[in-house]
């Protein structure tokens, strides 16, 4: 049981919500490996919408999202 005047471990925790947010951020734009900038940007993605749906779940498609950035092709 914890101790009643103590923090929880997730109060202690958000203490670096920015912190880990920069981190991740940093390591998305100049990450050593694609595979680091891929995993970041992902983990980036999820705290900012959610875990993706499954496709069936899905009420826009990839292209879709695509031309909001690329324009219609």
């Amino acid at each position: 049981m914890a101790n009643a005047k103590s923090p929880d471990v997730r109060t202690l925790a958000q203490r670096y919500t920015r912190r880990a947010l920069r981190t991740l951020a940093t390591i998305m734009e100049q990450g050593s490996s694609e595979q680091a900038r891929i995993a970041a940007a992902d983990k980036l993605l999820d705290r900012a919408h959610g875990k993706p749906k499954a496709e069936s779940e899905m009420p826009i498609t990839l292209a879709e999202l695509l031309e909001d950035d690329y324009g219609a092709s």
